[in-house]
């Protein structure tokens, strides 16, 4: 049962990925070149969904995107990794 799960996220996951990968190729470069953040949003979505899967990274992707309008200041942010500590 884990086994078809695990299969069925890395297929979704897979194909959000890939969804956002043909917007950078073929809607991105005939838009405006104006992005506040680095990484682009398009890149975080995708560190974000591979980082904390489907759910989470979607609601961090969107989070983002939200925040992007012409009131908000430039920022560098990524995806945020939680060391573990091995006692």
């Amino acid at each position: 049962m884990w086994k078809i799960m695990k299969k069925i996220n890395y297929l979704l996951k897979s194909l959000i990925i890939w969804s956002i990968n043909k917007y950078k190729v073929i809607v991105s470069p005939f838009t405006k070149r104006s992005c506040k953040y680095y990484p682009t949003c398009s890149n975080y979505a995708i560190l974000a969904i591979d980082k904390h899967g489907i759910i989470k990274g979607s609601i961090k992707a969107i989070w983002r995107i939200i925040r992007c309008n012409p009131f908000s200041k430039r920022r560098s942010r990524f995806v945020r990794i939680r060391l573990r500590s091995y006692k």
